[in-house]
């Protein structure tokens, strides 16, 4: 095989495709590394399942302050698991981003040379 075919394939085939599986890898990184389905299957659930539980018999006030704390805990979990997920998913965006930009760049940058190979004489 002729080395330019060789090079051609490598740097427009190989490469770029290299290139998306470690895209594909970061991505799916990012989403084990927040364990985003984790987050949101308990998404409701209380932070880190601190429950106040009633005793026995009946004491309004205890009830009522059990509930009001029961309350307090699903909404710092459902606070603190939002954040992670915007977390998530502007880590994820900014991985595309930058990997499609890398990307066009591996893929543009034999005409970036020439290019700049050509602009090089008008200093010459």
């Amino acid at each position: 095989m002729d080395l330019s075919i060789k090079y051609f394939k490598w740097q427009f085939v190989d490469k770029p495709k290299e290139i998306i599986k470690t895209i594909k890898n970061v991505l799916s990184f990012g989403l084990y590394f927040f364990s985003l389905k984790q987050i949101v299957i308990s998404f409701f659930t209380p932070w880190k399942g601190i429950v106040w539980e009633n005793g026995r018999g009946f004491d309004l006030q205890l009830h009522l302050e059990n509930f009001i704390g029961n309350i307090i805990s699903i909404v710092i979990g459902i606070i603190l698991r939002t954040a992670l997920i915007i977390f998530c998913l502007i880590f994820e965006l900014i991985v595309l981003i930058l990997g499609i930009l890398i990307l066009l760049i591996w893929i543009l940058m034999p005409i970036i040379i020439i290019i700049l190979f050509i602009k090089s004489f008008e200093y010459v």
